[in-house]
């Protein structure tokens, strides 16, 4: 089986439990205050890789326009039972057309984990491309170096892929499809199943700079 068809059956099957250890609360809520007072009101915001959808529901509570997508169907019932105004599509997020409409930002919270080193260059040229002028990416990453393919700590029995990053190469990767750090935090984070240190950072969209084309 594919990878990427793991991911998928890992996340179908545990949606319910990764509900309940990491989407109670925003653990990460200071910075995404930061990342939403950058923007204007009713900003329209694309919420990539959306989950069980607790970021999605504090965002339409907040005024803004929210399109979730995920590609777990699992995930997405949950989300949908959550969430009252916000519109989710079950896609792929490397396949989902992201020229269709402009953003005013897009958040991106532990999704790009999960790929690999030229797909995560290719999203983010992706992202860039469908923010408006001036536009804002939220972003999260799992600190570290090389990638993970085994049990999934939540399930043992099922398989999650990871791949790390270095702050250096975050750096790179963000510069490199055209985006500017505004703001680069690392958080630690411990649950009853994992305990690691992930980056949160807030970058704008730099209109000078045109993304390196990704073969």
């Amino acid at each position: 089986m594919k990878i990427k068809e793991e991911i998928l059956k890992t996340y179908n099957k545990i949606a319910g439990n990764y509900d309940k250890e990491f989407c109670q609360k925003i653990y990460y809520f200071n910075e995404l205050t930061f990342f939403l007072k950058q923007l204007p009101k009713k900003a329209k915001i694309l919420d990539v890789g959306c989950g069980s959808g607790h970021v999605a529901k504090y965002l339409e509570q907040k005024g803004f326009m929210v399109t979730g997508i995920d590609f777990s169907g699992k995930m997405l019932q949950i989300t949908k039972k959550r969430c009252k105004k916000a519109k989710f599509i079950k896609t792929d997020i490397e396949k989902f057309y992201y020229g269709k409409e402009k953003w005013d930002g897009i958040i991106a919270l532990f999704i790009l984990i999960h790929l690999k080193k030229t797909n995560i260059e290719k999203v983010l040229n992706k992202f860039h491309k469908s923010l408006r002028q001036n536009g804002l990416l939220f972003l999260s990453m799992v600190k570290g170096r090389g990638e993970y393919f085994g049990p999934e700590p939540l399930n043992p029995k099922l398989k999650m892929f990871f791949r790390y990053t270095t702050k250096k190469e975050i750096q790179l990767f963000l510069k490199k499809a055209g985006f500017q750090i505004i703001k680069l935090k690392e958080i630690l984070l411990c649950t009853t199943h994992e305990k690691q240190v992930e980056f949160f950072i807030v970058a704008r969209k730099s209109n000078q700079t045109k993304p390196r084309k990704i073969n």
